[in-house]
């Protein structure tokens, strides 16, 4: 197995996959890469499967050295990258050699970007994945200097690429009713879903926080189960969005939820950035 080290880890960095699925139950969080559908795709571009673990950086783009010769793919949403010291294009797989340095530039737009190689990253699996989780895995994120390891590869892979139109910028938010919607007033609900929000400054892999400036008098519920997703709402009415990380159980009112592609979209929007709810009809079938 080669050796890939970390140079700068930039604001904040991790291995994630598709995450635990099956252990929920007995409080382990799913965790897994917060931009489902870009990682896959960064995967994509070497040619893996979607289940292939990816480095997500966020924010800012992280520096890498690599032992041997092997493919990269990086996240098109990121400001470019050099290798030793040369831009290079991301849209495409990407050789590098013995002894190469990679340094990303900042996430553009979105929150999360990400770097994936050929094969997949090859740290432990913990419980069926090898998403970091402080406390599942030894840490939550990466640091300078740790090692990460993977296959070396020399395939040459096909002209794959990104395609601008795949990049989502959509600010209307898919939302069905959580299982206490229906605790809200025809008001509450009313203005819920009509007014335009923002994400607040304080969010996390956890929660991203949504302030509505109107507070409710829903009561704190005994603890329920909550999952990726699941949207509460506080008494001061704010809601919080509970992204890939987030706990298994809680005790506010579950009055939304988010499937994992709105996750997806969620998750990429900046502080600051306005967005609406779009109230979809459950399909029974």
């Amino acid at each position: 197995m080669n050796k890939a080290t970390i140079v700068h880890s930039g604001f904040y960095c991790s291995i994630q996959d598709l995450g635990r699925l099956d252990y929920r139950n007995v409080g382990v969080p799913q965790s897994g890469a917060m931009d489902m559908q870009l990682a896959k795709k960064t995967n994509t571009i070497l040619g893996n499967s979607e289940e292939a673990a990816v480095l997500e950086m966020i924010l800012m783009g992280a520096t890498i050295s690599f032992e041997t010769k092997t493919y990269v793919s990086i996240s098109q949403n990121v400001d470019g990258a050099t290798l030793n010291g040369k831009t290079i294009s991301i849209d495409r797989a990407i050789a590098v050699e013995r002894g190469d340095v990679l340094k990303i530039g900042h996430v553009t737009h979105d929150n999360f970007a990400y770097l994936g190689i050929s094969g997949g990253w090859k740290t432990k699996p913990i419980l069926g994945s090898r998403s970091m989780y402080a406390g599942i895995t030894a840490s939550g994120k990466l640091s300078k200097g740790d090692i990460v390891p993977y296959e070396n590869c020399f395939e040459v892979f096909e002209d794959t690429r990104f395609r601008e139109s795949e990049l989502n910028q959509n600010t209307i938010i898919d939302v069905f009713e959580g299982p206490e919607f229906h605790l809200l007033s025809k008001n509450n609900q009313n203005q819920l879903l009509s007014q335009t929000l923002e994400v607040y400054k304080s969010w996390s892999r956890m929660a991203f926080k949504v302030r509505t400036g109107t507070p409710t008098e829903l009561p704190e519920l005994r603890t329920v189960p909550v999952m990726p997703g699941t949207v509460q709402l506080t008494p001061d009415g704010d809601l919080l969005f509970l992204m890939r990380d987030a706990q298994t159980t809680g005790g506010y009112p579950r009055v939304l939820q988010l499937s994992s592609d709105a996750i997806d979209k969620f998750s990429q929007l900046r502080t600051g950035v306005s967005f609406n709810l779009n109230l979809r009809p459950i399909n029974h079938s």
